[in-house]
């Protein structure tokens, strides 16, 4: 059996296998009128790449899973959060602290609550871990 640290896969390099975070072209600053040529050569090249011509640029298939959650490891312990909450920087450390900013929605209250127990599995002290939540298996005693 495959165990989650074993998913986990840190890389920085771009290249066809692993990809870093690429700049998306509306978030470059609107003043710079190269900024929006670069976005119209981008678009132009995706869609030569899209109609099967050559193509600058290459491309792939991103797939989001569900919830961008952060996994906190620090001196204070274990901590989990989500994209919203995080920058206004609640992080829950109990699943007590997790029922009072999560509890409306159970499930994802229920899934945090299985990051926040097995987070010193994969999460080395003193490192920060976001990524999307795809799957957490149900706990004993839990509804599914």
């Amino acid at each position: 059996m495959l165990s989650f640290k074993s998913f986990l896969t840190e890389a920085t390099s771009v290249d066809d296998e692993m990809l870093g975070h690429l700049t998306h072209t509306k978030d470059l600053p609107h003043e710079d009128p190269k900024h929006g040529q670069m976005a119209l050569d981008l678009l132009r090249q995706f869609h030569k790449k899209r109609m099967g011509k050559p193509s600058t640029v290459g491309a792939s298939l991103k797939t989001d899973g569900g919830a961008s959650v952060h996994v906190i490891h620090d001196d204070k312990g274990v901590g989990v959060s989500d994209k919203h909450r995080i920058a206004r920087g609640v992080i829950a450390r109990t699943p007590e602290e997790i029922d009072k900013h999560f509890g409306h929605q159970p499930e994802y209250a229920t899934s945090l609550k299985h990051l926040l127990k097995h987070g010193h599995e994969f999460v080395n002290k003193g490192h920060h871990v976001q990524g999307d939540l795809l799957h957490t298996p149900v706990e004993p005693g839990t509804k599914s």
